[in-house]
C-alpha cells in the first residue's frame, strides 16, 4: 500500500509516496509520527520556527555526548566489519573525531553570507539524507564535496556545520593520521577509515588540504603514494559502496588544480567559497565583538567593513583580536617590569581598528585569487 508522508522545503509542503507491505503498516507509521514529534519537540526546545537557513530546523543537533564515544564506536565498527577490523588503525581513525556536542556545535547562522553554497548542500546532501525515500535515483545525496577557495574563507565550518545539523560524526582527518613509515599501512587505513565512517554513518569525512594527498599521478611519485590514492579510489567509487549509504567526503583546498582529475570526477558537487563581501564582513565583525565591550557606531562598523577589502574571516578575526588588545600596548609597567592592568577595561573604539589595519594586513595574495577565479570560471 502507499503511504503519504510531508514535510517542508522552504516554506513549500512536499508529498511523498512510498509503497510499504500491511504488515509493516503499523510500524511504519509508528515510526514517521516518533519522527515527526521528535521534531516539533525539539523546534520547541530551541526556539525554532520554519526557515532552514534562520537555524529553524536545527532538528537533528547532537546533545548526547555518548554519540561521540570512542570505545562505542569501536564496538559499532567491529560488529560492522568483524573480524577484518585492524583495530590499531581504528583507533587512530576514531582518534580524528570532533566532538560537536554542547557549545561546540555549529549553526548555518554561523556561517556569514555564502547562501548559494548553503543552498547547494542542502538540495545535494541534506534533503537526501532526510528522505531517502523521496531522493532516489538521479536525486540520491552526492557522496563527494569539494570545497575550494583562498585560505580561511570558512571551508573547515562549513563542514562542521552540515555535521552538527545532520547529527552526523565528523571525522576530521590529516595525512598524519593516515600515512606511517611502515609499508602498507596506509592503504590499511584509509580502508579502516571508510568500514568505521560505513558502521557509525551518518559520516562526514572532512580532509582539509586534500591536495597534499590527492594530487596528480606522476611517473615520479613513490609507491605508497600510488597505492593510497588507488585505495581512495576503489573505497571512493567500488564495490563496498553502498548507493544509500550516507557516508559524505567532503575535501577542502586552497589549490584545487593539483589534484587529481580521477579525484575531481569523484566530487560530483564542487563549490567555491569566496572572500566575504562587504555586507558579510560587516556581519562578522558584529558577530566576532559581539562578546567584548565596544563602542563601535553601525557607521564605524561599515566603515572598517569597507577597508578591509581582500580580507579572509580569518584575517578579520586577527584584526578584531589586534584591536581589543591595543589598550595592553599603553599600560604603564612598575619599576620591577611588572604590567600595571587597569581596573577597568576600556571600549574598543573605532581608532584601535584604524590602527591595526595599518599592522594586520590581508594575507591572500591577489595571484592566488586570480589562479581560484580561473579555475573557477573553468568549472562553470
Amino acid at each position: 500500500m502507499l503511504v503519504k508522508r510531508t514535510y517542508l522545503f522552504r516554506g513549500i509542503e512536499v508529498v511523498n509516496l512510498s509503497e510499504v507491505s500491511e504488515e509493516g503498516e503499523g510500524d511504519e507509521e509508528k515510526e514517521y509520527e516518533h519522527r515527526a514529534t521528535t521534531r516539533q519537540d525539539d523546534e520547541r526546545n530551541e526556539g525554532h520556527g520554519s526557515d532552514y537557513h534562520n537555524n529553524d530546523t536545527d532538528i537533528n543537533l547532537v546533545t548526547d555526548v555518548s554519540y561521540f564515544d570512542h570505545e562505542v564506536i569501536l564496538n559499532m565498527a567491529q560488529n560492522y566489519v568483524g573480524g577484518g577490523l585492524d583495530m590499531k588503525c581504528a583507533k587512530t581513525i576514531i582518534g580524528t573525531l570532533a566532538d560537536l556536542t554542547g557549545s561546540e556545535r555549529v549553526a548555518w547562522d554561523d556561517v556569514c553570507g555564502l547562501q548559494d553554497i548553503k543552498d547547494t548542500i542542502e538540495v545535494d546532501v541534506i534533503l537526501p539524507w532526510e528522505n531517502p525515500d523521496y531522493f532516489k535515483g538521479l536525486r540520491a545525496a552526492s557522496k563527494g564535496i569539494l570545497l575550494y577557495g583562498p585560505p580561511g574563507s570558512g571551508k573547515t565550518l562549513i563542514g562542521k556545520c552540515l555535521a552538527s545539523q545532520m547529527k552526523a560524526r565528523f571525522f576530521n582527518i590529516t595525512a598524519s593520521s593516515l600515512i606511517t613509515k611502515w609499508a602498507g599501512e596506509a592503504e590499511r587505513a584509509v580502508k579502516t577509515l571508510f568500514q568505521i565512517a560505513r558502521a557509525v554513518q551518518p559520516t562526514i569525512i572532512f580532509i582539509d588540504e586534500i591536495d597534499a594527498l590527492l594530487s596528480n599521478r606522476s611517473e615520479n611519485e613513490k609507491q605508497w603514494e600510488r597505492r593510497v590514492k588507488t585505495e581512495f579510489l576503489t573505497e571512493l567509487d567500488g564495490c563496498q559502496s553502498n548507493s544509500r549509504d550516507r557516508v559524505l567526503f567532503l575535501g577542502a583546498t586552497n589549490i584545487p588544480q593539483s589534484i587529481d582529475p580521477a579525484f575531481v570526477r569523484r566530487f560530483a558537487t564542487r563549490l567555491y567559497v569566496p572572500l566575504p563581501k562587504v555586507d558579510d564582513r560587516e556581519v562578522m565583525i558584529k558577530r566576532i565583538m559581539s562578546d567584548t565591550d565596544h563602542s563601535l557606531s553601525k557607521g564605524d562598523i561599515q566603515l572598517i567593513a569597507l577597508e578591509t577589502e581582500g580580507y579572509s574571516g580569518s584575517d578579520l578575526r586577527t584584526l578584531c583580536k589586534w584591536a581589543a588588545k591595543f589598550f595592553l600596548r599603553n599600560v604603564p609597567r612598575s619599576l620591577a617590569g611588572k604590567v600595571l592592568l587597569p581596573e577597568i577595561v576600556p571600549p574598543v573604539v573605532l581608532d584601535d581598528f584604524q590602527k591595526g589595519l595599518k599592522v594586520v594586513k590581508r594575507t591572500v595574495s591577489q595571484e592566488v585569487l586570480d589562479q581560484l577565479t580561473a579555475y573557477h570560471a573553468a568549472q562553470r
